[in-house]
């Protein structure tokens, strides 16, 4: 939901888009450990709920890595082979392969995410490391190093010490939840013509339970934001930030008109950008909103169908309007770990 929860998931591979002031989910079941010396390193350990063949597939197969990190990849198994996840407008993350030993060991020159412009030109060595625990257990572990002296190389070390315990976070339920529901973003138009950024998902759950992570501040906790407030009401609102320590209504703050809602099967959003677009953008944004539908399938589960419309014209609003293709499906990938939670 508008640009929201995929900003917090930085992860080694370096998503798009470019961060506010946020930090990444926290992954409780990976444990990160900071080494200053002898040589400066991040490493993270997991336990996978799977056989060392399954977790190595998962991370070195192209329909491996489709199945818990992201839609579109490009796996070539080679030194020298891509390691890639395929942004739209050709946007990409990942690294390339350095070296791999067959169901043990793979290491790639690692991107950081391009808001670290410089750590992800000169890139870090990730090292993943697969030990079989017993048939249906694998302990993987991420060594990464490289890390070189300056402020930007310091706040990647800091970012990623929670974005790559999310990577692995995210391999962890895999196995533990079964594979990623597919979130599928398009951008079609309408017959006069006027653009639109349609996110669309499959939930097993009811659009009664669904309904309770649009509806309640726990249900938005849980995938928007650390700190919500909302009046669910016609012209009531949703405000949310990224930040745990700030105050709603504080820099940072993002905020949503609720326009009419119906329970359990739509809500739309009237979309008031925030300082981080300008101000030309801000003054132009009264028509921007975002219609949710929740959509009963016949196996009892939800289509979650999320269409932002009102987009201006211009090459600013170009640029808007491919944050937020980009933006709002990584929020609705985080609506999908929720609930595979």
């Amino acid at each position: 939901m508008i640009a929201a929860a995929w900003l917090s998931i930085a992860l080694m591979l370096g998503g798009p888009g470019e961060p506010a002031a946020l930090v990444a989910p926290e992954a409780p079941a990976v444990r990160v450990t900071r080494v200053s010396a002898p040589e400066k390193a991040l490493r993270f350990e997991v336990t996978v709920p799977a056989s060392a063949e399954d977790t190595w597939a998962a991370l070195t197969t192209t329909a491996g890595v489709e199945s818990w990190l992201w839609k579109d990849a490009r796996v070539d198994l080679r030194p020298g082979g891509d390691w890639l996840v395929l942004y739209p407008e050709g946007k990409t993350g990942g690294g390339t392969i350095v070296s791999f030993v067959e169901k043990q060991r793979l290491e790639l020159r690692a991107m950081a995410p391009e808001w670290f412009p410089t750590v992800r030109r000169e890139r870090t060595k990730a090292v993943f490391e697969l030990a079989a625990i017993g048939p249906t257990s694998t302990r993987v572990t991420l060594v990464q190093t490289g890390w070189k002296t300056g402020k930007e190389w310091d706040d990647a070390y800091e970012y990623l010490a929670k974005g790559n315990a999310q990577l692995l976070e995210q391999l962890r339920r895999r196995f533990a939840a079964g594979p990623r529901p597919q979130v599928i973003t398009t951008t079609p138009r309408t017959a006069s013509g006027e653009r639109v950024v349609r996110v669309e998902t499959l939930l097993r759950q009811s659009p009664e339970r669904v309904w309770k992570a649009f509806a309640t501040e726990e249900g938005l906790r849980c995938w928007i934001a650390p700190v919500v407030h909302l009046d669910l009401r016609t012209g009531g609102m949703l405000l949310t930030n990224y930040d745990s320590a700030a105050a709603v209504g504080g820099p940072g703050t993002i905020s949503l008109e609720i326009m009419n809602y119906v329970e359990n099967e739509e809500i739309t959003f009237r979309v008031k950008l925030n300082d981080r677009f300008s101000e030309r953008l801000r003054r132009e944004d009264g028509h921007l909103q975002e219609v949710v539908e929740l959509q009963r399938q016949g196996d009892g589960g939800t289509k979650v169908v999320s269409s932002m419309v009102g987009w201006g014209d211009g090459e600013e609003w170009d640029r808007a309007f491919d944050f937020f293709a980009r933006g709002n499906a990584w929020s609705y990938q985080s609506l999908v770990k929720c609930f595979a939670r």
